[in-house]
């Protein structure tokens, strides 16, 4: 069963059409890769499915419902949380903090509850602290927990940032590049992190470069190129694809 479908969905910026008439669908469980050349249209649609942006025709569905014309925190709080190419975490914050922040989106108790210290408002605050702790320990973040995420090495941030959108309780992530910057150690870690996270019943969307990644992870992969999908399918296949051999070719990447 699809979590999420695109139908068409196009946007334009003046006279570039930076999408044009896609279709997308990723299967609940699984991990789907997206993957093309800069500038092809990658990051226009993640923000066109997360809200950012309005799609100039088409249709967004998020589990069965139309998301297209809901702001960015209802399309997350239905549970459709995304990550960032640059890390988005708040430095002089412990990692336990940053966290903390990301469960903030399914707190429940109104404001004037937490103004009073009511008691449903201090259980409700504990059960997400016991969350955040329970998140950071599945990234093998415990014993830096109370460490500012300003001192925590690259590869560290990397999941820490993971770990904000996991608090959010998603049941679609999408990840923008969650390998830029690290090393290949690094890379594979990540590799079991991601496998492991949609071991717990959460679907991933990824944009990611590292094909290694990529071709060693996801279920399904869709190609696109110039705002236009030319190929999708397993990860074996793609990689045979003529078109996305030629358009690839001129970036030197492996497949």
């Amino acid at each position: 069963m699809s979590i999420l479908e695109l139908s068409g969905v196009a946007k334009s910026f003046g006279g570039l059409r930076a999408v044009d008439g896609v279709h997308l669908s990723v299967v609940e469980g699984s991990i789907t890769g997206l993957i093309g050349p800069n500038g092809s249209g990658k990051t226009t649609l993640f923000n066109l499915i997360t809200g950012v942006q309005r799609p100039s025709a088409g249709t967004i569905r998020f589990a069965e419902r139309d998301i297209q014309r809901l702001p960015t925190h209802r399309i997350a709080q239905l549970g459709l949380v995304r990550t960032y190419q640059k890390t988005t975490v708040f430095p002089l914050l412990t990692a336990r903090e940053n966290v903390q922040i990301g469960t903030f989106l399914r707190a429940r108790a109104h404001f004037l509850a937490g103004l009073l210290h009511l008691p449903a408002e201090r259980r409700e605050r504990a059960a997400l602290a016991r969350d955040a702790a329970e998140i950071l320990e599945f990234l093998g973040m415990g014993e830096s927990a109370d460490t500012p995420a300003h001192n925590l090495p690259y590869g560290m941030l990397r999941h820490l940032e993971i770990g904000i959108a996991l608090a959010a309780g998603p049941r679609l992530l999408l990840l923008d590049e969650p390998a830029a910057g690290l090393n290949p150690e690094e890379t594979q870690a990540l590799m079991r992190t991601l496998q492991q996270i949609r071991d717990r019943g959460v679907t991933m969307l990824l944009v990611e470069h590292d094909m290694r990644l990529v071709m060693g992870i996801c279920d399904r992969i869709t190609v696109i190129n110039q705002g236009v999908v030319i190929a999708e399918g397993a990860p074996g296949q793609v990689s045979r694809d003529p078109d996305v051999i030629r358009v690839y070719l001129g970036e030197d990447l492996e497949l």
